[in-house]
């Protein structure tokens, strides 16, 4: 596992370019996103994983500008230490691209591959997914100074040593971006990001929803989540 981590590290490394390269090549607006979010309660795709409790979750990012590509890594760390054999950390690589960008269908769409590696647990506990997500731009008219933004997030996950049960999530939500003035004063504009979204689950990793329903004759599980910000573009 640990071979697999240092492949995975140095496969993000040779994603940047040389300066002097990337100043001369198709490259543009390469950038290098790093920082650390404190969360009252570690939520994920609308289940609490730690039972309330807060958690310090460290990210970065490496996003190729104008290829679309971007790599990095996402890790959780819960600062009560009955859940600290469950800590991970998240390695991802992906794609995203705008289409009709000027028309009202326009589409945002992220194609990314996951693993979830937790280092206190046996392997068979580590897993992968791959996601398609997509955001309806200009759907919905503006309603002050911003727009009401539906999106949906399919992800396919499975166990990495297939012991456990592999399955769909499906990720339903609107989201709505209110520009408020910097903090700091060398801080950009922020936004507060607000939205609503609902996470049906197939079975995959035997996860159950609680509270939820269970509708007649399927596996699908519903469950609604509110929340102001989001930490992880993909759950």
């Amino acid at each position: 596992m640990i071979k697999k981590i240092i492949f995975v590290a140095i496969v993000s490394i040779l994603y940047l370019p040389p300066a002097t390269y990337a100043e001369k090549s198709w490259i543009e607006n390469l950038s290098v996103d790093a920082k650390i979010d404190y969360v009252q309660k570690y939520m994920c795709r609308g289940f609490d994983l730690q039972n309330g409790d807060p958690a310090i979750q460290p990210s970065f990012t490496l996003d190729m500008g104008s290829t679309g590509f971007y790599s990095g890594m996402w890790a959780s760390y819960a600062l009560d230490a009955e859940w600290h054999e469950w800590n991970e950390i998240d390695f991802y690589v992906g794609y995203y691209d705008s289409l009709w960008e000027k028309d009202w269908y326009a589409i945002d769409i992220d194609i990314t591959y996951i693993y979830y590696y937790f280092p206190r647990q046996d392997r068979d506990e580590d897993s992968h997914d791959i996601a398609l997500a997509l955001k309806l731009l200009n759907v919905i008219p503006p309603i002050g100074p911003s727009n009401l933004v539906p999106y949906s997030t399919f992800y396919y996950g499975r166990s990495v040593t297939g012991d456990a049960d592999d399955g769909l999530w499906i990720k339903i939500g609107i989201n709505y971006d209110l520009p408020i003035r910097a903090i700091l004063p060398w801080q950009k504009e922020q936004t507060l990001s607000m939205y609503v979204e609902t996470f049906h689950n197939d079975g995959a990793q035997g996860f159950e929803v609680d509270p939820g329903m269970e509708s007649p004759g399927n596996r699908y599980k519903y469950n609604l989540q509110v929340a102001w910000n989001r930490f992880h573009p993909w759950y």
